[in-house]
């Protein structure tokens, strides 16, 4: 006959004080304060009125330079995604750019310093402007997607656009190219030697 001294006692039930799990165990490992979850909703084009107007006016080859912005998550590559969709359709010449190669290679696009020969033309510019005329495409350019524009410094902002002046022999901005510009300034700044200026919408191009 058992000793009732020694009759083992049901346990009660604890519950974590942290991340709220109930029945734990003592083996049971905590994943700490449980964190709300953040749901974000991508676009839709047969459900998003703003990608509609957006399509719509890409369509009818309206002029124009176009800021495409948002936090991490809510869909911007979707949208280049659908832009490139559309061109390639539509037959518009376009180029799709980006100032990294992990986001370049997220949009099927190119790094912008590989694109416009940037390490050639700083230090044989006119052979780089030679080689780019040759090529032919961005004299033909309608349409020029830069990705992460966040992280463009305005220097390179500025480059870019006299560089495709000089091709196109337009004095125009860009040499008269249209902008999509996708990015979030809240995000990753640039780097930049010139305090004075950090972003590419303090430049007097921009405004």
């Amino acid at each position: 006959r058992k000793n009732p001294v020694f009759k083992r006692q049901k346990r009660k039930p604890q519950s974590c004080s942290l991340c709220g799990a109930d029945n734990i165990r003592s083996t049971h490992r905590c994943r700490g304060v449980k964190r709300r979850k953040i749901s974000t909703e991508t676009f839709k084009p047969e459900t998003n009125s703003e990608l509609n107007k957006l399509m719509d006016s890409l369509k009818q080859r309206a002029n124009g330079h176009i800021l495409i912005y948002g936090a991490a998550g809510t869909g911007k590559s979707y949208v280049v995604g659908q832009i490139q969709e559309l061109f390639n359709i539509d037959d518009t010449r376009f180029a799709t750019t980006s100032p990294t190669g992990v986001a370049a290679v997220g949009i099927n696009g190119s790094t912008i310093h590989s694109y416009f020969k940037l390490a050639l033309f700083k230090k044989k510019p006119n052979d780089a402007i030679r080689r780019l005329v040759e090529e032919k495409e961005i004299i033909s350019m309608e349409y020029l997607i830069i990705d992460e524009c966040s992280m463009i410094n305005p220097k390179l902002f500025l480059t870019i656009s006299e560089l495709c002046k000089r091709v196109r022999k337009n004095d125009k901005p860009f040499g008269g190219i249209n902008l999509i510009l996708i990015g979030d300034f809240l995000q990753l700044a640039p780097v930049c030697k010139d305090e004075t200026l950090s972003f590419i919408f303090e430049t007097e191009l921009w405004q």
